[in-house]
This record gives structure tokens, C-alpha cells and sequence, in this order.
């Protein structure tokens, strides 16, 4: 599992996803609601991978298509790399982890009893990242300490990371 710093867990998430069925799992910055559809948007913010000789192939093909884009990010060679004839090949198992469980900034979950990560993604520095993070905890020990305000509410509104929304302005 590879994870980057700028994730919070508010609870385990293996619990909650069954990957053992995989050979990899990706985070997305938006979830089309289907776990195998390539048309999902990996993030690699949030990883899982199955020691496996063909995963071991994924890598090593992630690496040559770098290669190829020096420039862009590893996310998004990715994302040009999951179309490819050559990943295809591969026959890797993959699913792209639902952002209601494995939430991130782009597109915050608002199912508050599965939610298990938050990811400070789609924001632009360091600064803004973690005082939205701190917020996104604040919240959830509010929630988590009134049970009578969670059983109120069907879903429980997040505040949206405004220091991140501001930092693509």
C-alpha cells in the first residue's frame, strides 16, 4: 500500500474494501460509480497493489511511459497508461476505490458513516492543504463526539475545503 502525506484517516479503511480480488487499487479524484471502469480518474494519492508478478509488469511499464512524459505527473501518465494496448496486456485487475469510502477534495463525500480517508487533493500548496485537513478533523471529532446530531441529520454536510477551492482561483 502507498499512500501519499496528505491523506487523513478518520478510520481503518481495509475494513472496508475488498481487495484481496485485485491485483490493483486506486484512489480517484471522481468516481463514475463503477469499481473495473477504466474511465474512472485515478489519483495516486492512495494505492494498493497485490505482490504479484504482473503488478511487478504494471510498475515496470509505469516507468517506460514516464519515460515518455518527463513532464506530467505520475497520475497522469496513469491515466494515459490505463488506455493503452500495452496495459491492456497486462490482464491486470483493477478497481478504482469508491470517494464515498476513500474520499479527497475533488469530490467530498458526504456519506459521513463510510467515509474512512480524506485526501487534500485538488488544492495547490501546503499551507492550504493542512488548514483544510485541520478542518476536515475538527468536524469529524464534532460528529463523532454528538451522536444525537448524527442521527438527526440522513447526511451530514462536510464543510467544503475552501482554502483548496480558492487556491485554483
Amino acid at each position: 500500500m502507498l499512500q501519499d502525506a496528505d491523506i487523513l484517516w478518520l478510520r481503518d479503511p481495509f475494513s472496508y474494501l475488498s481487495i484481496d480480488a485485485v491485483d490493483a487499487a486506486f484512489s480517484c479524484d471522481f468516481f463514475n460509480g463503477n469499481e473495473t471502469d477504466l474511465a474512472n480518474t485515478p489519483n495516486t494519492g492512495f494505492l494498493y497493489f497485490q505482490s504479484t508478478n504482473r503488478t511487478l509488469e504494471l510498475f515496470n511499464l509505469w516507468m517506460r511511459f514516464r519515460e515518455f512524459h518527463p513532464s506530467m505527473h505520475d497520475q497522469d501518465v496513469m491515466g494515459i497508461m490505463k488506455s493503452s494496448k500495452e496495459f491492456a496486456n497486462l490482464k491486470i485487475k483493477v478497481r478504482f476505490l469508491n470517494t464515498n469510502i476513500i474520499s479527497g477534495f475533488c469530490s467530498v463525500s458526504q456519506e459521513f458513516e463510510n467515509i474512512c480517508t480524506m485526501h487534500a487533493n485538488c488544492c495547490t500548496s501546503i499551507e492550504r492543504k493542512m488548514h483544510d485537513l485541520r478542518l476536515v478533523l475538527r468536524r469529524w471529532k464534532y460528529l463523532k463526539s454528538h451522536k444525537r446530531a448524527r442521527k438527526k441529520l440522513k447526511r451530514i454536510p462536510w464543510r467544503v475545503p475552501k482554502e483548496c477551492v480558492r487556491s485554483w482561483t
